[in-house]
């Protein structure tokens, strides 16, 4: 009973430490622009733009855009914007758009046929059959939801593909669900950074 009483306080103890860790980078990061400097900043919306195609072009490969976007809600001076409503928006879908862009590459792959998926995996096969066969029965919703939420968008990119989902319909879906998506994650960002700096300061 004590063992477990004591791992159940060095996770917590732990938890807390990781969720300090972020706290202060979080921090560090919106009063420390010139730090994402060569990340985004040198080419503004446009480097945010390229940014949001290559994270979401790769395939299975998980890249922490999301967590970018909160910084750039938190500092939008990150991309040359000051803050405000219009301008979240503006960002938000910027980064829609070139993820919408980047999500194309698993359904071009999912164009190819079973043949190119299989490579993929046994596991990564029985996954993109068990949503081939939910677009069968709600395609829109199922890619709006998959780009709404943080789920593997990959596995529903090449389910669509491989089915021939409309193309048109494909991207204007995607964009929809990504630019509401990295919305919520701007706003997170600039509510979130003010939030933690006004506890701070009690």
């Amino acid at each position: 009973m004590e063992d477990n009483n004591s791992s159940l306080i060095s996770h917590a103890v732990f938890g807390l430490l990781i969720l300090a860790v972020i706290i202060f980078f979080f921090l560090f990061i919106s009063d420390n622009p010139d730090f994402l400097n060569s990340v985004v900043t040198q080419y503004g919306l446009v480097g945010l733009f390229i940014a949001a195609i290559i994270a979401n072009a790769t395939i299975f490969l998980p890249v922490p855009m999301d967590i970018l976007v909160i910084f750039i809600g938190a500092n939008p001076h990150l991309v040359g914007l000051e803050p405000g409503l219009l301008n979240y928006v503006i960002i938000a879908v910027i980064v829609g758009i070139g993820a919408a862009i980047g999500e194309m590459t698993a359904y071009i792959i999912g164009l190819q046929g079973a043949n190119i998926a299989e490579k993929f995996g046994k596991e990564q096969v029985e996954k993109i059959t068990q949503i081939k066969s939910n677009l069968g029965r709600g395609g829109t919703i199922v890619i709006f939801l998959g780009a709404l939420v943080p789920f593997p968008f990959d596995f529903i990119g090449i389910a669509a593909g491989m089915i021939k989902f409309p193309v048109g319909k494909f991207f204007a879906v995607v964009f929809a669900g990504k630019t509401i998506k990295h919305f919520v994650a701007i706003m997170a960002g600039a509510l979130g950074i003010e939030i933690i700096k006004k506890f701070l300061m009690l």
